[in-house]
This record gives C-alpha cells, structure tokens and sequence, in this order.
C-alpha cells in the first residue's frame, strides 16, 4: 500500500493580517492613536496671531468717575444750595451791575425800541423821579434794590400813539422763590407796578391823580427763570372792549392789560388789573418817570 505525502500545514490567516503594502495604506488613512492625556498639538494657521490687548489701567476709570462726580455735586451744589446775593452797593455789586447793563445794551429788544421814533421819544429809568430818602421804604428800590433784585435794569418805555408801557427788566437771584425760579410774589409786585404805569396816563386824562389797586388776577403760564432779561407789557383796555356796566368810568377807574415776556416773546404771566381813584380819599400823586 503506498503511503500519501502527508498534507502540507497550512497556517490559518489572522482576519486582521494584511500584507505590507495593505497594512501602509491603512495606516496612513487611518487617524493616529494618541494616549490618553497626552498634549495635543494645535494646528499651524497661516493666520497672524491678533496682538495683545492693553488693558486699562484702573486709575483711568477711576478718575473719569471721580470727575464726573464732582461735576454733578457742584452743578446740584449751585441749584440747591446756590451763594447768597450779592448786598447792594458794594464793589462786587456795582461791577456786576455794570456788566448788566452792557448786556441790556446789546439787546435786539432794547436797540429796537431806542432806534423807534414811537417809543424813543419818552423813556426813562424805573423809578427815577423817586426821592432818594423815599427809596429805602419801597419793595423795589429797597429790598429788592442792586444787582440781586431788580436793580441792576430797569429801563421804561412810553408809546405816546397808543398808551401801551413797555419794560425791560433784569431779574436777580434775590428773586427767587424756589432755585432758579423767581418767586409768584415778586412777579406780582413788578406787574403792580407796571401796570400802575398804564393807569396813570389814562386816569390823568380822566382828571384822576393818585390812585389804588383794586385788583389783581395774575395767571402764571410757565416758570420764571432768574438771572435773565425779561419784557414788561401793559396797556388799558379800550372802553369799547370793556363789559356795560364798566364803561363810562373814566378818571376814575381804569383795567390794565399786562404781560411778562422772555426777550424772544414767550409769555410767562398775564394778568389784569383794575385800578381806582376814590373820590372820597385824597392820595399822594405819583411822582413822573416812576
């Protein structure tokens, strides 16, 4: 019986065995292992890595804060809490009168009325033909006297064809009721005055001479600024805009019309105010140019 070779040992091939060529490309395709924990290397960017930012330093803010902060205390410091007037007649006072009355000049109101025949004719300083020893007992020539009050500019002007009286008045911080805002009570002694103005005339013309205020009715249409220039209007009303039973009264009584005015002509007060001259009472005549 002859004997068959014996069969050759075939080795079994791992699944996962591949020839050089197959294991080099499957390396190359395949992603690298990297151990655990182990840095990785960021990848290179043809980007300019962006400079360092500078940081502020904190004393710059710091200051800007710090400024900032005693702006808003003093501004609030000004308003609230604003220095006192300055007293009548002291240096201070009168150099700032002077300056005043440069501004008053150079007002398009003021040049308007000096250059008009109309109003240029008759003017004149608030209260002027007041006695100097009369002065000290009187609100606006006492108390409200110098550059704090309503001194440092008061300048009268009389329209002969119509009657009306115009003012331009300078309003100081001694005016004032609430910061910044002069006081109802003030406006309401100046539109006495000013209206008592327009009175005058017509009750001179009605044989009237001295006269009272009988009444007063101020409407306050928007605050009152002091520190500022303001226009005082009045006029009488005309008998045929009266009601009835008020006309014919002439010489002896007499309504005004008056306004209070900024200088570029917003109304800030109206009022109307009735005037009398008692038969019965015997009062001191006005002085002229008061």
């Amino acid at each position: 019986m002859s004997r068959q070779p014996p069969a050759a040992t075939r080795t079994p091939r791992h699944p996962h065995s591949f020839s050089t060529s197959s294991r080099l490309l499957i390396d190359q395709q395949a992603p690298s292992a990297t151990a655990p924990g182990a840095p990785q290397t960021p990848p290179l960017s043809s980007q300019p890595a962006p400079p360092p930012r500078r940081r502020r330093p904190r004393w710059v803010s710091a200051a800007v804060f710090l400024l900032l902060g005693l702006a808003a205390g003093t501004a609030a410091r000004a308003v609230l809490a604003p220095p006192p007037p300055l007293v009548p007649g002291t240096d201070v006072d009168e150099s700032l009168t002077r300056d005043i009355r440069a501004a008053a000049a150079q007002l398009p109101v003021v040049r308007r009325l000096l250059s008009d025949p109309g109003w240029s004719s008759f003017h004149h300083e608030a209260y002027a033909g007041v006695p100097a020893e009369a002065r000290p007992r009187r609100i606006t020539t006492g108390p409200l006297a110098g550059s704090r009050g309503v001194g440092a500019y008061q300048h009268v002007f009389h329209s002969a064809a119509t009657g009306e009286v115009v003012a331009v008045v300078y309003l100081g911080t001694g005016t004032v009721g609430w910061p910044g805002v002069v006081h109802g009570g003030a406006i309401a002694t100046l539109l006495d005055e000013h209206s008592a103005r327009a009175a005058l005339r017509d009750l001179a013309a009605g044989g009237g001479a001295g006269l009272l205020t009988a009444s007063l009715d101020i409407a306050y249409k928007r605050p009152t600024l002091s520190s500022d220039f303001y226009v005082l209007r009045a006029r009488a009303v005309p008998e045929e805009a009266l009601a009835p039973e008020e006309r014919g009264k002439r010489g002896r009584k007499v309504w005004v019309d008056a306004t209070v005015e900024t200088v570029d002509g917003k109304t800030c007060v109206e009022c109307r105010a009735l005037f009398v001259s008692p038969k019965s009472v015997k009062l001191r005549r006005v002085p002229e140019n008061f």
